[in-house]
């Protein structure tokens, strides 16, 4: 990459530099705010004990995690070592970052292939059934029809379009639509 924009080389972090930092203290929606103002990559300096706030920042969309280290906290005073991961919870808490971007996945709502092929959308979604049985010229009102599994016939996002209409025939309890 020859051109080089301010976005390859600014980041902006999220810090309150605080040793230890109280989790009351840490507020993590301030990565939204920076997203949202800034046309840079946007992470979270941590001073908390653990590895939860450091997670929970990556879940928010933090693209860099900063956090002091430590080959051992065992008889160090030092404050840094309070707030210090060592090479275990380092570990973990690239295993569980990878986990959560894994399942964090994509913004658009559609069925997926897993589900589409194992019959989800019809299985999972609900259509319109009579709730009793009804004769011919009966104008459906919400006494009338019940939404249930599976979708069948008319689907249930359909249950506004329906009521008021009339009954062409007569129906059965739980019949298709």
């Amino acid at each position: 990459n020859t051109v080089y924009k301010n976005r390859d080389y600014l980041s902006i972090l999220q810090c309150t530099s605080l040793y230890p930092n109280e989790n009351s203290n840490v507020n993590l929606n301030v990565i939204k705010t920076f997203q949202d103002q800034f046309d840079h990559p946007v992470g979270y300096s941590d001073h908390t004990r653990g590895t939860l706030a450091l997670k929970t920042a990556f879940a928010m969309g933090a693209e860099i995690l900063e956090f002091h280290f430590t080959d051992s906290r065992e008889g160090k005073s030092f404050r840094d070592h309070q707030v210090s991961l060592e090479i275990n919870e380092v570990i973990e808490l690239k295993n569980s970052c990878l986990q959560a971007q894994e399942m964090i996945g994509s913004p658009n709502k559609i069925p997926l292939e897993i589900e589409l092929s194992n019959d989800h959308v019809r299985t999972f979604r609900r259509g319109l059934y009579p709730r009793i049985k009804l004769e011919k010229g009966t104008k459906i009102t919400e006494e009338d029809i019940i939404c249930l599994r599976p979708c069948e016939g008319i689907s249930a996002i359909y249950y506004d379009q329906i009521l008021g209409k009339e009954l062409l025939i007569s129906v059965d309890k739980f019949q298709v639509l």
